[in-house]
């Protein structure tokens, strides 16, 4: 056989694959379409039929905060007494309720992690009728709150608001769904502050519902806002510090009075106030000090999220009580 025959008779055997290639997707596609016809109501039946009653919601229900853990406590009785271990035990297994986890407080009281909103709500029921002498409350669930960046300038507060509900899609379904609870629609616009290396450009820090929170990031952790650029959406797990003696937990300044103890400087540790430091001793965390670390392990602010060990185990408890954050196990820091 020759060199030109081999060929043809290759070119043949191509031509043929191809043309059984062609048939096949054609068949399969044939499939698919009678498929959808059946899965997917005609463009008569659309026109036809009625428009829902609410909106579609955008989110994942699995983000729902009713879906999310719950805490409660369960008091002791007066005498003093706990629960019995076994009858809570009864009471859920015979309920079908989950617990993540149960555990003592200093109290002495009873604290249970539930699985959801709604089964704690029926286990607080149950307990009621089951054992009376037994109060429970609800542990109010943090609130996450976020750093909107990339604003283009200084906005009023209730401007930021109105933009983020009514510029964003999912907020904007969220907000007037008349099945969403006051508590899940809460948008609180704290600040508004320039950017520390850019006066030109704003950062607004916003407290919203874990239901808000799951709506942003179901956009990518981003805001439409205005006539800018997108938005980007930070993070950012608030830890109450005071400016005076650098302890976590309390204000400089309350309704209490002012904080008692002495200067402490965010920047050296040293006796005085943070401002009036002229940055000449090295950097030391007065936290860390006061926890008896050395060396390299002092070499940052007190002030510092990122750097400071005990700043970011506080902003970890933040993020653990925080239901939105319990569903999404990324790192969310900013």
């Amino acid at each position: 056989m020759t060199e030109q025959s081999t060929g043809g008779a290759t070119n043949v055997y191509v031509d043929r694959k191809i043309e059984e290639l062609k048939q096949n997707f054609a068949e399969e596609l044939s499939g698919v379409k009678e498929m959808l016809k059946e899965i997917l109501p005609s463009k008569q039946n659309n026109a036809l039929a009625k428009p829902p009653m609410t909106p579609c919601n955008p989110w994942d229900d699995s983000q729902r905060t009713e879906k999310l853990r719950s805490m409660i406590v369960i008091k002791n009785d007066q005498s003093g007494k706990p629960i019995d271990k076994s009858m809570l035990e009864e009471s859920c297994i015979k309920n079908k309720i989950s617990i993540v986890n149960t555990m003592k407080l200093k109290s002495n009281d009873t604290a249970v992690i539930l699985n959801s909103r709604s089964e704690a709500e029926t286990l607080r029921e149950k307990l009621s009728k089951a054992s009376p002498q037994h109060s429970t409350s609800t542990v109010a669930t943090k609130l996450p709150r976020i750093t909107v960046v990339g604003l283009e300038r200084d906005y009023l507060k209730e401007e930021i608001k109105e933009m983020i509900v009514s510029q964003n899609h999912g907020i904007d379904l969220l907000i007037n769904d008349p099945g969403t609870s006051i508590e899940d629609k809460k948008i609180d616009v704290v600040a508004i502050v320039p950017l520390k290396n850019d006066q030109n450009s704003f950062k607004a820090i916003v407290r919203v519902s874990n239901l808000v929170r799951s709506a942003i990031a179901k956009q990518g952790d981003k805001l439409f806002i205005g006539t800018q650029r997108v938005c980007k959406v930070y993070d950012s797990f608030f830890v109450l510090r005071c400016f005076n003696c650098q302890s976590f937990g309390h204000h400089s300044k309350s309704h209490q009075g002012h904080c008692k103890s002495e200067h402490v400087c965010g920047f050296c540790a040293g006796a005085h106030e943070t401002r009036t430091c002229d940055r000449s001793a090295p950097l030391c965390c007065s936290n860390c000090k006061k926890a008896g670390k050395h060396g390299n392990e002092l070499l940052h602010a007190a002030y510092d999220p990122v750097l400071c060990p005990i700043f970011k185990d506080l902003q970890e408890k933040v993020k653990k009580t925080t239901p939105f954050y319990q569903s999404h196990n990324t790192d969310r820091n900013h």
